[in-house]
């Protein structure tokens, strides 16, 4: 499997792809994303099979200070599922961002009435990914959406990141990325708050 940069008119398939996986909730609209191009620091991939045809994608958004990067979506197209390609998407994505210290995960909270959800958290798990022990919410058109993040180490990065560590990361992605959402100001207000009190 490899990786390429997606264009902007390839985006209008990963992003129709978005529309049917992703809850509404969490879902940025595509105006959002347009405005994301031109940013330097975000990254829309497309991951490809042996046969050069694209089975997934990922967007992603660099914090160079901190040296971390936020995975905003990750997904394999629908009519590829079950055919053992998600398992390899999180290494592809280590290996790229190999000079970095790692990935920050915002997974939905696992619930016995939504299979995915533990599945997603399982999934994570294996490949390495660990809880931070913060809270977390993530903005969107219809408030906001408790969620849990994780980190996966990159590179040489040993051991795990302390939470006081990501939340300067944080302040970056809702400044840059998840800003379109109306409430992002007065969510990141409550989440500093709260990360003030120390963890």
């Amino acid at each position: 499997m490899n990786i390429r940069k997606a264009t902007t008119e390839e985006f209008d398939s990963i992003y129709a792809d978005m529309v049917k996986q992703f809850p509404p909730e969490e879902l940025k609209p595509r105006e959002a994303f347009q405005r994301l191009f031109k940013d330097e620091s975000f990254d829309a991939f497309l991951v490809l099979n042996a046969e050069n045809e694209p089975v997934g994608y990922f967007t992603a958004y660099k914090i160079p200070k901190e040296k971390m990067v936020l995975l905003d979506h990750l997904a394999v197209f629908e009519k590829y599922h079950g055919k053992g390609y998600g398992t390899k998407l999180l290494p592809i994505m280590q290996k790229h961002y190999a000079d970095w210290k790692g990935l920050i995960l915002e997974v939905e909270q696992p619930s016995p009435h939504a299979p995915n959800t533990v599945r997603r958290v399982r999934f994570y798990k294996s490949c390495g990914a660990y809880k931070l022990d913060m809270c977390y919410l993530l903005p969107g058109p219809d408030g906001a959406t408790p969620m849990d993040l994780y980190f996966l180490n990159c590179g040489n990065f040993k051991g795990q990141v302390k939470p006081a560590e990501v939340v300067p990361a944080l302040r970056e992605v809702f400044t840059r990325v998840h800003s379109t959402f109306p409430n992002a100001k007065e969510v990141w207000k409550l989440l500093e708050k709260n990360y003030a009190r120390g963890f």
